[in-house]
């Protein structure tokens, strides 16, 4: 798993900065904590919150073009400075630490179109699980959602998935041949647990003689 100083140049890197200001901020007032947005979806609220931080600098909320960052140690602390275009932003904080809370996704889905709900709404939720593994780690999924996190790269199951969603959303349908291979094992395994199951039901239901 990633330490957050690692999940805040991955986050940079994707050109992504969004903190969450206090209602009466006020700039290079000295704050116990603030937080920057790093991981939301159905399945998990993330953050990484700086500690004992100070802001000064012009901070864009709605800035949405490429952004540079540099983040240097400073003594006991760090400064972060954030280049949103020609405006710049710098934090001085202490400390920085990641922040989650997991939330029940199974009940959840989006995209609905008539004749594709549940396989949509089960193509969802592998995609939002395999989010909260590649960003958040193995800490915080089950055995079991680790596995299906797996089916992401499970072409097929794409394929069959995104007709339920317009034609820009539709990724990783049009290429078959790229399977990861975990995820043709659990498909397999899947597979043997339903014929299992298939062919128990059947001999329940043989006519006596």
């Amino acid at each position: 798993m990633m330490d957050a100083f690692e999940m805040l140049q991955e986050l940079l890197a994707q050109g992504q900065f969004e903190l969450i200001l206090p209602e009466a901020f006020e700039t290079a007032k000295l704050m116990d904590k603030l937080r920057l947005v790093y991981l939301m979806n159905d399945a998990v609220e993330s953050f990484l919150v700086f500690h004992q931080v100070k802001i000064t600098g012009s901070y864009q909320s709605d800035y949405e073009d490429e952004l540079d960052a540099s983040l240097q140690k400073d003594g006991d602390g760090y400064v972060l400075s954030v280049w949103q275009g020609e405006c710049v932003v710098t934090l001085f904080f202490k400390q920085l630490e990641l922040e989650v809370h997991l939330y029940e996704y199974s009940g959840i889905g989006h995209f609905w179109m008539k004749g594709d709900e549940d396989l949509r709404v089960l193509e969802y939720q592998i995609a939002i699980l395999r989010d909260k593994y590649h960003y958040l780690g193995e800490e915080y999924c089950t055995e079991k959602e680790r596995q299906l996190a797996s089916l992401v790269d499970f072409p097929p199951l794409n394929a069959c998935s995104y007709p339920a969603v317009p034609k820009q959303y539709r990724v990783g349908s049009e290429d078959l041949k790229e399977v990861a291979p975990e995820a043709i094992k659990l498909m397999e395994a899947f597979a043997n647990e339903s014929f299992y199951m298939q062919d128990c039901v059947d001999s329940h239901f043989i006519p006596r003689r």
